[in-house]
């Protein structure tokens, strides 16, 4: 047998060696060193590496080998699901039609109204324009048409913003079915002199849009009995109206009835939001009644120079903004009278001691 020398030196750092990979304190000796060696995992055993196949997510996520492996081998990572692509870039919608946008970050919708309009501004004669198919009018489709004077949709349900706007001398308008008017549609129209009513528009419900008629000055009158609510300035500087009814009406925009200097009535039975210079310049109201309201914000009745009385006959006593009566008979007086406001006798004392009603309690009268 051939005799082999060896340094004790080695034994030692195959010793450390042993105990650095398996955690331990252990003292070996050189017969124990094999059997300690083989313990040490994958340390001269089998390898059993796993392949595994991954799904991507949206979230970060770790492949690790099941338990009976001794490691990874292939993985796999499978195509990105349609449900995780990051739409990217931007289209545009500018005509009608159906469109595909689900792979797309941002949508610009871009209806042109532009051609419509100068096609009807280009021919001067233009007066009139009748169409039985159509079912909505676009945003801005007759605006600044400076010689119509006549329009017939039958069968319009909607009205689009700035729709007629600036129709100077638009005058004859027929919507027998339209139940939804937009911002601006007939602003300006300067040339209608007759009352918005049920004639005009008998399907009208719900809410009409700020800004609608405002500045149309001849109109005469508004009476709208399924208009719920109001934009704001819908009516503003119609200085001609004279009587407004809207009996479901239940809140108003800012200057919905702004400058309506020759209007002395109003019928609005359910009103309980009076917006901030909903009545400004009304210089020919002389006395209202709002059996509903609850508030009444700044602004309210300034410059209704004419305005001597005011009933509130509900049963509770509305929010009042300080600055709602300013310039107006409750705050200045007419050739040294002043105005009243008439309210039930089980709520006067209630009122005279309310949150800015107080400054006005020597013009309170209980009734």
């Amino acid at each position: 047998m051939a005799i082999v020398y060896t340094d004790s030196q080695n034994y030692t750092d195959i010793a450390s060696a042993i105990r650095t990979k398996l955690g331990v304190a252990t003292t070996y000796k050189p017969s124990e060193m094999a059997s300690a060696i083989l313990s040490i995992s994958g340390g001269g055993g089998t390898i059993n590496n796993q392949d595994k196949s991954v799904t991507p997510t949206t979230s970060a996520q770790s492949v690790t080998y099941d338990t009976g492996y001794t490691g990874l081998g292939t993985v796999t990572v499978n195509a990105i699901p349609s449900s995780y692509i990051i739409p990217t870039g931007t289209s545009t919608v500018d005509s009608n039609g159906t469109y595909d946008i689900t792979s797309y970050a941002s949508v610009s919708v871009a209806i042109p109204h532009a051609d419509y309009i100068k096609k009807y501004n280009d021919i001067a004669n233009f007066k009139a324009f009748a169409d039985e198919s159509a079912t909505s009018v676009w945003y801005g489709a007759f605006a600044y048409t400076s010689n119509l004077s006549s329009v017939s949709f039958p069968n319009v349900t909607s009205i689009g913003n700035y729709a007629f706007a600036y129709c100077y001398k638009l005058r004859t308008i027929y919507f027998p079915k339209v139940k939804s008017i937009a911002t601006y549609a007939f602003q300006y129209c300067s040339s209608m002199n007759y009352a918005i009513n049920s004639a005009n528009f008998p399907e009208l419900t719900g809410t009409l849009n700020g800004y609608v008629f405002r500045g149309c000055q001849y109109l005469t009158g508004v009476d709208l009995p399924n208009v719920t609510s109001l934009g704001v300035q819908t009516f503003s500087a119609c200085s001609r109206i004279t009587t407004v009814n809207l009996p479901k009406v239940t809140s108003v925009g800012a200057g919905a009835f702004s400058y309506l200097t020759t209007c002395s009535q109003y019928s609005l039975p359910l009103l309980t939001y009076v917006a901030s210079n909903t009545f400004t310049s009304n210089w020919a109201l002389s006395s209202i009644t709002l059996p509903k309201v609850a508030t009444i914000s700044a602004y309210a009745f300034r410059y209704c120079s004419a305005l001597m009385s005011i009933y509130l006959t509900g049963s509770t006593v509305p929010t009042l903004n300080a600055s709602a009566f300013l310039n107006m008979p409750l705050s200045v007086s007419v050739n040294n009278v002043y105005g009243s406001v008439f309210v039930p006798s089980s709520l006067y004392a209630t009122y005279i001691a309310a949150t800015n009603w107080v400054t006005y309690k020597n013009r309170i009268v209980s009734v």
